[in-house]
């Protein structure tokens, strides 16, 4: 338990403490003593039960009160795991006191998740509600604290070829100018879904992009047409009937669902079915391998905050890691250079 004098922008005494493996802190105050006053206040509510704990809140109540919450933060497929996760937990544990959930419940509960993939999605579902309920005071403790992650490989993740990606944007039919925006923008299957004509400058010959990934908020990024996707968007520009670039001509709102769309283009172009990131990955990797752009460049182009997740999708070597693998060649060691020598 510390306390802090005023420091830069902050004129004011502040306290810091953990607990629980829990950081808490607030500033604000005018003295040391006030400080240490309101510290001791704050670590004493911890320790006693709050009001809505004391009202005995059970599972379901929360976790709907949670999904609530989550189905306008998040997105669709998101809520939905979600969802799946809390029916799953009740099924197994029952509908018994949310405050009476500790971390050995959470374990017995995970141990029926296999593989251990699916033990770390349903840890990180569970750890989302309790971390919820904690910062509403339902918990003094987030009981997912206490339970660490499983190891699990990540599985090396399918993408086409160039050749099989020509043949999947020629077999797309009536749907081609979305797949070819979604493969020439390097975009996310929702921000070109949700893509609207607002958003679409040909003057500039700009898209602008809205996704919440990263931070959760919505953020903008602006990516360039090139002349195929300008002619694409322009042509469809001049038959729109509402404000959506690409609507379910059914309703005139982004379709909710577009899994059939690549599947019927990978069966009739006769190559393996491939999801829609798979389009992303690919070309990420295509820009570095063949193109050989800087990850940096390639992290713009794709929209990522972190660059370490932009390394996750390039599948490629580069030429310095294939260059320093040719110098471990046993040919090329300081041993056999006499060998090598041609005699005179």
């Amino acid at each position: 338990m510390s306390v802090y004098p005023p420091r830069g922008a902050r004129r004011t005494w502040m306290y810091e403490f953990q607990y629980r493996r829990q950081r808490y802190w607030k500033a604000g105050f005018p003295t040391r003593m006030a400080a240490r006053a309101a510290e001791a206040e704050h670590l004493k509510t911890l320790k006693t039960p709050s009001t809505l704990t004391a009202m005995g809140s059970d599972f379901r109540t929360v976790a709907n009160d949670y999904l609530d919450y989550s189905r306008r933060k998040f997105s669709t497929k998101n809520y939905k795991g979600k969802v799946f996760v809390y029916q799953q937990f009740l099924v197994h544990a029952g509908n018994c006191p949310f405050a009476a959930i500790d971390a050995r419940r959470v374990e017995e509960y995970l141990a029926t998740r296999h593989p251990n993939s699916n033990y770390n999605r349903h840890r990180k579902a569970l750890c989302a509600l309790f971390a919820w309920g904690f910062h509403r005071g339902l918990i003094s403790a987030n009981p997912c604290v206490y339970v660490g992650n499983m190891p699990h490989q990540v599985a090396r993740r399918r993408i086409p070829t160039q050749e099989e990606m020509v043949k999947i944007l020629l077999a797309a039919g009536e749907y081609r100018p979305f797949f070819l925006c979604l493969y020439a923008l390097a975009a996310r299957l929702g921000e070109i879904n949700n893509l609207r004509w607002d958003d679409v400058n040909f003057e500039k010959r700009e898209v602008m992009l809205w996704t919440r990934k990263g931070t959760g908020e919505y953020r903008a990024q602006v990516k360039a047409m090139n002349q195929e996707v300008y002619d694409e968007l322009h042509r469809l520009y001049n038959k729109r009937s509402g404000q959506y670039v690409f609507p379910n001509p059914e309703t005139g709102q982004p379709y909710r669902n577009r899994r059939a769309q690549i599947k019927r283009a990978c069966l009739n172009a006769g190559v393996p079915y491939y999801s829609w990131h798979s389009i992303r990955h690919h070309v990420a990797s295509l820009l570095a391998d063949h193109f050989k752009e800087s990850l940096p460049t390639i992290q713009r182009m794709l929209g990522h905050t972190q660059i370490s997740t932009t390394s996750r999708y390039v599948q490629s070597l580069g030429d310095d890691v294939r260059g320093a693998a040719d110098l471990l060649s046993l040919k090329k060691s300081p041993e056999n250079k006499s060998e090598n020598k041609m005699p005179g």
